[in-house]
This record gives structure tokens, C-alpha cells and sequence, in this order.
């Protein structure tokens, strides 16, 4: 599974847009996004707008790739995790 996390603050539906086209191509990889202040919706993800620490934790953990905006609770998270 690919975990993807936009935070929770601003949306940023150009990195969910591609994702999402990619996620089209390649139908065997699933793709859970948390898209968070996002109103668009994305046809080839499993989208949720805010994952509870607990949720966010556990999509980090069953992930095999992260794809994230790059903020700090993701990156401490994903090092965590290795």
C-alpha cells in the first residue's frame, strides 16, 4: 500500500492530482491519501480528509512507500518506521 499525507492545513491538490494519474495507470497499488483542507475528489485514491494520530500512525505503518509533502511529523514518523 502507498501512504500519501498532504498534512492537515493547506491543501495541495497538485501532488494528490499526480498521484492520482499514477495511481490510474497502475491499478494493483493501492493508494490511501490523507488529503486533508482538499475538496477536489480523486477517482483512483482512498481518500480521507483527517486521520486521527492513532489512523495516521497505523497507514504509516502498513505503507511499503510514504509520499508527502515533506512535514515534520511525516518525516519523524517515516523514520521511526525506518
Amino acid at each position: 500500500m502507498i501512504f500519501a499525507t498532504v498534512g492537515t492545513q493547506l491543501p495541495f491538490d497538485r501532488l494528490l492530482a499526480g498521484l492520482d494519474d499514477w495511481a490510474a495507470l497502475r491499478a494493483a497499488h493501492r493508494v490511501q491519501a490523507q488529503t486533508g483542507q482538499s475538496g477536489t475528489r480523486f477517482q483512483n485514491l482512498r481518500c480521507t480528509r483527517f486521520l486521527s494520530a492513532t489512523a495516521f500512525q497505523a497507514a504509516a505503518e502498513r505503507a511499503q512507500v510514504i509520499v508527502s509533502h515533506a512535514g515534520m511529523g511525516t518525516i519523524l514518523t517515516a523514520a521511526e518506521l525506518g
